[in-house]
């Protein structure tokens, strides 16, 4: 049966073949388009699933109540991540960062750049891996900075940057300790390429030790096993009792691998799309 209409459509190939060859590439064009939407979606939906711990990983957000309306921040305050884990069990790891734009200079090369002042916990809990240096130790003194291999190249061309310093700013002197792997692109850190440590915000008057200010992304990773819900509830009022400027901040638990899909949040930084978006494009991938 199935030869039989073959070669039926064989003949009006042949009887019509303008109208053939308009049809096949159409169909051909239709396909390859479902074919790309479909691989654009699953690139979506995988953004950072490649990380070791990426189901205990978690952002600390806020949702501020004003007088006259309630909104959601990315940022929550210097000190947070650090007594998160000081005072509950289920915190085992954190990390915070936030950005800085500098004027980097090695010797005849000077480049304007954003830099990331992150703590050296960052590559632990992102299972960030280094091409040179130690992630354990390459963000521990407050002069150090980490790099990525395409920012090693541009600056230094084949020579290792291990030890060589870039100044930023004309007045700040750091020197290079580690190179990062290239970060895939279904990542919210693909696009960073220098990091310096994030008390290295004290020299810039940053509020890295103060509770009055929300400038920063804190990140937690929670012992395997935690109920992200319920720890949510637990630390929920938990700046009530802290000297912050926002005294009717409720704390919220984001997880990491809901960061890119959930666009709402002010002070966001990272590359959204909207989850909408996705479902709209698989329901007319299926329709079409």
């Amino acid at each position: 049966m199935s030869l039989y209409y073959f070669k039926i459509a064989f003949r009006n190939i042949i009887k019509n073949p303008g109208y053939a060859m308009v049809n096949i590439t159409g169909l051909a064009i239709g396909m390859a388009c479902s074919l790309l939407l479909l691989l654009w979606v699953y690139h979506e939906l995988n953004y950072d699933r490649f990380r070791e711990h990426v189901n205990d990983i978690y952002r600390v957000v806020q949702e501020v109540h004003f007088t006259d309306h309630t909104t959601k921040w990315a940022i929550t305050q210097g000190p947070l991540g650090a007594a998160l884990k000081e005072d509950f069990p289920e915190v085992v790891n954190f990390t915070r960062f936030t950005g800085k734009g500098f004027l980097l200079t090695y010797e005849a090369h000077s480049f304007d750049e954003d830099v990331i002042l992150a703590d050296g916990s960052l590559f632990e809990v992102f299972s960030l891996p280094l091409s040179k240096g130690d992630p354990a130790k390459a963000l521990s003194e407050p002069n150090s900075m980490v790099l990525s291999e395409a920012m090693a190249k541009k600056y230094f061309g084949r020579t290792d940057p291990i030890g060589k310093t870039i100044t930023a700013g004309h007045q700040y002197q750091f020197v290079v300790t580690g190179v990062l792997k290239k970060i895939p692109r279904n990542s919210v850190f693909h696009g960073m390429d220098f990091f310096i440590p994030f008390i290295f915000g004290r020299q810039l008057n940053f509020s890295v030790d103060r509770w009055n200010s929300s400038s920063f992304h804190t990140l937690i990773q929670l012992q395997r096993g935690t109920s992200a819900p319920k720890f949510a509830k637990k630390i929920a009022f938990y700046l009530k009792t802290k000297p912050t400027i926002e005294k009717n901040s409720l704390l919220q638990l984001q997880p990491l691998t809901r960061i890119h899909l959930d666009s709402h949040y002010e002070f966001d930084v990272a590359h959204n799309v909207n989850i909408n978006t996705l479902i709209f494009t698989l329901c007319a991938t299926s329709n079409s």
